[in-house]
């Protein structure tokens, strides 16, 4: 029909998202980017960005992943912190650990106030084992966010994964004076 335009399919997206509907929401997206001629690239970002998003959210992480590169390639040059944070949590779910890493780098550079990105690069640390690097930035952290009960927590478990449990106590005790629901029960595990 007439009617044949982006928005239209971004708006069918929308209502397929409402009712989680992730596939064919991403199907409309598709046929939205479609709509415009190869060369009007700034035109159709917007709904790359939303078809990443769209993605991340039904758990299809690599595509999500592939979107935002696309996105970033589009606009050119840097983009926002959190941009770099979203892509991280897409790259985190999609197995891509060292370029998760360099997001949250990318975002604590931008938005250096900001403690949640320390805190997500610390615990990625955690999970990948670079325990020197998320002591590194956690500490960090603490000077930005002093009452986190998760930054101390994870500093904690950090040094214990170095075999530091002398070190790791004070932090577990401070995450349980703050309310962590985890760090009485590691607090018994550094004695063993």
């Amino acid at each position: 029909t007439d009617m044949r335009s982006a928005d239209v399919f971004a708006k069918a997206s929308q209502c397929y998202r409402e009712v989680q509907d992730f596939d064919k929401s991403v199907a409309m997206l598709d046929s939205a980017v479609a709509c415009f001629d190869s060369l009007a690239v700034k035109s159709y970002a917007p709904y790359i960005l939303t078809r990443a998003l769209v993605n991340a959210t039904a758990n299809k992480y690599r595509n999500a992943v592939y979107d935002y590169i696309r996105y970033e390639n589009i606009m050119g040059g840097t983009l926002g912190a959190e941009f770099y944070y979203l892509r991280a949590q897409s790259e985190l779910g999609a197995k891509m650990y060292a370029q998760a890493l360099n997001d949250f780098d990318t975002a604590i550079y931008l938005d250096p106030q900001n403690p949640v990105y320390y805190i997500e690069k610390g615990l990625l640390c955690y999970r990948v084992k670079y325990s020197d690097e998320g002591i590194r930035v956690l500490s960090e952290a603490e000077a930005l966010a002093p009452t986190s009960p998760d930054v101390h927590y994870l500093l904690g478990r950090l040094y214990m994964q170095k075999g530091e449990n002398e070190k790791a106590v004070p932090y577990l005790r401070k995450a349980a004076e703050l309310g962590h629901p985890d760090a009485e029960a590691v607090i018994g595990q550094t004695d063993k």
